[in-house]
């Protein structure tokens, strides 16, 4: 009998994290890309098919996409419509929210794509200003609320510093109302453009991790509306009271998340697990999350025996 062989069956990854362009519409002041001067630009459109016939020959299935804001590049559709004639799927397009209307919606529908958005939005009240841009908050709420609409699957990413902790449960509370999925939370990485415009703003990983110790018994009290995930730290279930706090022992050494190919076409692997955040583990803050978990678990859920 014949057997079905998938010639990349020993693959290292089916999918792909893409940036397709440096260039974008706000001036976020944590930018690694360094957008919107786009000192990494982007690869120009042969380079970029070129780009997504090697990833078709290496066996990549899936793509997400991101920027610089990715609606930004002219040949957007092109690019697309390349990558799924070469049998990829468009998975998750990481988004500021600006450009994403109706009608761009609509192209994605007559393709019969319903790709996840993941929209960043720093905080109630405090997007703009982490943003640059007045109205990116707005923008970002306007976004989340059409996608939920029309269907499409929406997730948040929010970077924590010290001047927006003070929002994170009202921020997480409003955006559960806006129909959102999933929030991930994570640190904003000190890289030179932070350093500059945080405006004291900058936080320690240690800091963070406290953050997140006060703010979990608020995320069961507030009756657990929403998945949230603090990056490097804990998942937190909508709904049921579980939780998986991230063990470093295990997620170090195993935590690379996948491959990230840059604006300019150089291709890295990241890690989900920091050196700063293995070392505040080992200082037992890795006990403490799951202490915390389970006090606020017994104390605002309800178990039926």
């Amino acid at each position: 009998m014949e057997k079905y062989c998938d010639p990349f069956a020993k693959r290292y990854t089916e999918q792909v994290l893409w940036t397709i362009t440096g260039r974008c519409n706000f001036r976020c002041r944590f930018c690694c890309v360094n957008t919107p001067d786009s000192a990494l630009d982007e690869m120009t459109h042969l380079e970029a098919i070129q780009a997504i016939d090697r990833m078709a020959k290496c066996g990549v299935r899936s793509l997400k996409i991101s920027g610089g804001e990715p609606f930004v590049r002219e040949d957007f559709w092109s690019l697309v419509d390349y990558a799924l004639e070469k049998g990829m799927k468009i998975d998750k397009i990481y988004t500021n929210g600006w450009l994403l209307m109706d009608s761009v919606l609509d192209q994605f529908e007559q393709r019969g794509m319903k790709p996840e958005f993941c929209v960043g939005f720093d905080g109630v009240e405090k997007h703009d200003w982490m943003r640059g841009i007045k109205g990116a908050e707005q923008a970002a709420r306007n976004a989340l609320i059409r996608c939920c609409l029309r269907g499409f699957p929406t997730s948040v990413e929010m970077n924590i510093h010290r001047g927006n902790t003070d929002v994170l449960r009202e921020t997480v509370d409003v955006l559960a109302d806006l129909g959102v999925r999933k929030i991930i939370c994570h640190e904003v990485r000190n890289n030179d453009m932070w350093k500059h415009y945080a405006a004291g703003n900058e936080m320690s990983t240690k800091e963070y991790v406290e953050a997140v110790l006060r703010y979990i018994p608020e995320y069961y009290a507030d009756g657990m509306r929403v998945v949230v995930r603090f990056e490097g730290v804990v998942d937190l279930y909508k709904g049921t009271g579980e939780y998986r706090v991230i063990d470093y022992k295990n997620e170090g050494k195993k935590g690379y998340l996948g491959w990230y190919i840059g604006p300019d076409g150089q291709i890295v692997s990241w890690k989900r697990i920091t050196d700063d955040m293995e070392n505040v583990w080992k200082e037992g803050y890795l006990e403490k999350v799951r202490e915390t978990c389970e006090q606020a678990k017994k104390r605002f859920t309800t178990c039926s025996a």
